[in-house]
């Protein structure tokens, strides 16, 4: 499988795996400041927002979402820690799946 970017000069794409690693490269050897993480944590936001939305059919946006959706991480964070959702007796967990319409995001 050959993945490239595409051009419109005739020359040959280049692979952007290789251009990822050349530019991290050059960052090391030339002691240039890299960092992707940003790419990350946008990517990570979109996809949590695009969630939510398609969850609760709603338009949702990205400041409104982090002034107003609940904190879901625990206060107290340690291995006794019990998760937010448990099984019952059967090991089931029966809880509701959001239903656009009905699901409230915020």
């Amino acid at each position: 499988m050959r993945i490239s970017q595409a051009r419109d000069d005739g020359q040959e794409p280049e692979n952007p795996y290789r251009l990822e690693h050349l530019h991290l490269l050059d960052a090391i050897w030339n002691d240039k400041p890299y960092n992707e993480g940003w790419i990350g944590a946008d990517s990570s936001m979109t996809s949590i927002i695009g969630r939510e939305a398609s969850y609760s059919g709603q338009v949702i946006r990205w400041d409104e979402l982090v002034a107003k959706a609940p904190d879901v991480f625990p206060k107290d964070l340690t291995w006794e820690t019990e998760p937010p959702v448990m099984p019952d007796e059967q090991g089931r967990y029966d809880h509701l799946v959001p239903i656009p319409g009905f699901y409230k995001p915020y």
